[in-house]
């Protein structure tokens, strides 16, 4: 169980690298807030515990390319490295169609690492259409900040073969 909760993580992990390569390592831009005088879009954001609730395990595996523990698991380890939700603003400004949850942000990188599209991905989160790539950034960022998950490769010929060999049995 634990060699394939940890290959779901290098799996997912896997992804993301692969997704920041064909994105030629752009990064988010450093604007934050509303423009003065931007209208408000009412959007209604997706609940992420009803949706792992409602949706079969065959479902979720296909789109997040690994289980609903092991989707739960990896927000526990990276939820206190990703930034605010929102709630409690320092600029005293509202957040006019709620937080998006941590939750919310990992399920955004995730299908983004699995080749989803942004817009796509953006209408079913309920979100602006620049946030699913500012999540997916957030979520690299988080894991590149986590040490549980600082994934080492064996670098001589002996520790690649008792590795493999791990595998074996």
């Amino acid at each position: 169980k634990k060699r394939r909760v940890l290959a779901g993580y290098a799996s997912a992990i896997g992804n993301i690298a692969a997704s920041i390569i064909s994105f030629g390592g752009k990064t988010p831009s450093n604007h934050r807030g509303r423009v003065p005088g931007a209208k408000t879009v009412k959007r209604q954001r997706l609940d992420i515990e009803a949706l792992c609730h409602n949706m079969g395990d065959k479902q979720f595996r296909r789109r997040y390319r690994m289980d609903k523990d092991s989707f739960w698991n990896l927000l526990h380890i990276i939820e206190e490295h990703l930034p605010s939700t929102g709630e409690e603003r320092t600029n005293g400004g509202a957040v006019p169609n709620g937080p998006i949850t941590h939750s919310a942000r990992l399920s955004m990188a995730l299908r983004i690492a699995a080749g989803g599209d942004p817009l796509d991905i953006a209408t079913n989160h309920g979100v602006h259409d620049d946030e699913p790539m500012e999540s997916f950034w957030s979520v690299v960022d988080a894991i590149h900040k986590c040490s549980q998950l600082d994934i080492k490769f064996p670098t001589s010929h002996a520790e690649q073969e008792r590795l493999a060999n791990e595998f074996k049995s």
